[in-house]
């Protein structure tokens, strides 16, 4: 092996580590000088880094971009929910009319099905305008999946999703959307041959009783609690509240929409509305006025509503929408989820994630990368 310099000389690898300690010895100051600058500067050639940090491990992190779980099958995601360490998602076959209930470990990562949830001529899910939505909710150390059909019921849980109980037979109710204060737990109704409204719980899910004096036989498609307040968004008769754990109710927004989806964000209370007068609305005093939130929004479809770590979520037909003032403006995520997940069924945060279920899978995003983009897109 043979170097070539300046002056035109050959020298072989031994014969040229020996001049290069010749050469440190005659001029070992200025060696030393110029060790010493690269010693300093060099931490600024390196991505990220900025005066004497340590220059982190280069690693490609797949957890900066839209990320979709595998192992769910290929049917709308319509249910969604964080129990223990486990991920619970409901779906179901529209040919064969049954529910299934997929089980992850890893925060979304992987899927596997849920074998002794065993329950046909049923649909699960949440937030569907047009199909046969249910919820899920952690409650205490029970967690409770709701049917929707109308034989649907509530089965629940102590194991965080790997084995279901049916407990209370005799209630048989369409369950849309669940919610609770303190220890009782809601359930927002709809049954054409019984009464539809609100039914709650005291027991875990175990019994259920009415709770819909005051609400007329209206469809409850959302609940959200606000401190002692509980709210029903109906199907096109507006939105209700209850300031006594649902043993009456009293309409607070008049506006003849569908409500499908309800969040609370500090104090305030935001409403999604579906169809072709789809709005966000938001109330800051306990429901009793309500405003329109809606600029930059374009898609009149509000599926979902979900808040967390500073930013509100919208979840709608053509895709996700995305606030960092507390609604005052929405953002269209156009990079984001991407094409084939457009239809959003669902959203939900759970350990710094947002989890968005569709009608063709659940996909993850880390909420903080939200800002960055947002920035990026104020900046073009």
């Amino acid at each position: 092996m043979k170097f070539f310099i300046r002056q035109k000389r050959y020298f072989t690898a031994k014969t040229s580590f020996s001049f290069l300690l010749k050469y440190f010895a005659k001029y070992k100051s200025l060696c030393a000088a110029f060790i010493l600058i690269i010693f300093i500067s060099f931490p600024f050639y390196l991505p990220g880094c900025k005066d004497n940090t340590v220059a982190p491990k280069q690693i490609i992190n797949s957890d900066t971009t839209w990320i979709q779980c595998s192992g769910l099958p290929g049917t709308p995601i319509t249910g969604f929910a964080a129990s223990g360490s486990n991920l619970v998602a409901g779906t179901y076959s529209l040919g064969l009319s049954k529910a299934y209930i997929y089980i992850s470990s890893d925060e979304g990562s992987n899927w596997i099905l849920d074998t002794s949830f065993n329950v046909h001529n049923h649909n699960i899910g949440t937030h569907l305008y047009a199909g046969a939505p249910v919820v899920f909710i952690a409650h205490n150390n029970y967690l409770c999946a709701g049917i929707s059909s109308y034989t649907g019921n509530v089965y629940t849980s102590t194991d965080n999703g790997r084995s279901w109980t049916e407990k209370d037979t005799s209630f048989r109710q369409n369950i849309y959307c669940f919610a609770q204060i303190d220890s009782t737990i809601f359930a927002g109704t709809y049954d054409g041959l019984h009464q539809s409204g609100v039914h709650k719980s005291t027991d875990n899910g175990i019994s259920w009783i009415d709770a819909s004096n005051g609400l007329g036989n209206n469809p409850v498609k959302e609940l959200v609690s606000l401190a002692t307040y509980l709210f029903a968004g109906t199907n096109g008769e507006g939105i209700y509240r209850s300031s006594d754990n649902g043993a009456s109710w009293m309409e607070v927004n008049t506006s003849n929409v569908p409500f499908l989806s309800l969040v609370c964000n500090e104090n305030n209370i935001f409403a999604g509305a579906y169809g072709n007068r789809g709005n966000i609305f938001v109330s800051t005093d306990n429901g009793n006025n309500w405003s329109i939130r809606d600029s930059g929004l374009t898609d009149n479809s509000v599926n979902a509503l979900a808040s967390g770590e500073g930013y509100l979520f919208a979840g709608t037909n053509s895709g996700l929408y995305v606030s960092s003032n507390n609604g005052s403006s929405w953002t269209y995520d156009s990079v984001g989820v991407p094409a084939q997940a457009s239809g959003i069924n669902t959203l939900a945060v759970v350990n710094s994630h947002l989890y968005v279920a569709t009608s063709n899978g659940v996909w993850r995003y880390p909420i903080v990368m939200f800002g960055k983009k947002l920035k990026q897109n104020k900046s073009n």
